[in-house]
């Protein structure tokens, strides 16, 4: 790995890329590990074709395993994939095995649609999320629809509590 990253500062990305996919071959426990760093080679080394074959080989070769996807995703959302990174944020987010993890895939995918100036699939997943029964994904996805909002100059539609005068009611 070493000697991957000095072939990167010395911009040899080919023999940075034959050296990480040797260690890949013979480590594979370790792939998942290294997938990113690969494909940020390829992306660095303008071989953004191999970095998205990567990417979908990878969410074929573990389809029902919701880490795998959420990889995946990553590297589509890095890659500037946005549709593609939603969609395995969401097949990620549908195999979770707890409400934790589907909410951090889900959070995920919202702040993705937000980089990507999709507003509206990242404020109906941030709506989505603010009703989460974890008190830190609401108050994430709340900060989130404020964001959102102040972004669009819509904070005047913004209501994340109730107000005091409607409590009253």
């Amino acid at each position: 790995l070493h000697l991957v990253s000095a072939y990167e500062r010395a911009r040899q990305y080919d023999k940075a890329i034959s050296l990480l996919e040797k260690l890949i071959a013979k480590e594979p426990r370790d792939a998942a590990f290294l997938a990113s760093r690969l494909v940020h080679l390829y992306v660095q080394n303008n071989q953004q074709d191999k970095a998205v074959a990567y990417a979908k080989a990878m969410a074929e070769k573990d389809p029902k395993n919701p880490e795998a996807q959420s990889r995946v995703a990553g590297i589509y959302q890095r890659l500037n994939m946005v549709d593609e990174a939603l969609a395995a944020y969401e097949a990620a987010a549908g195999l979770a095995t707890s409400d934790a993890q589907r909410d951090r895939y889900l959070l995920s995918a919202a702040h993705a649609a937000r980089c990507a100036k999709k507003y509206e699939k990242a404020e109906a997943l941030a709506k989505r999320l603010a009703n989460s029964g974890s008190k830190i994904t609401a108050a994430q996805a709340k900060r989130l629809l404020f964001d959102l909002y102040e972004e669009q100059n819509k904070l005047d539609e913004l209501e994340l509590a109730p107000r005091k005068e409607d409590e009253k009611k």
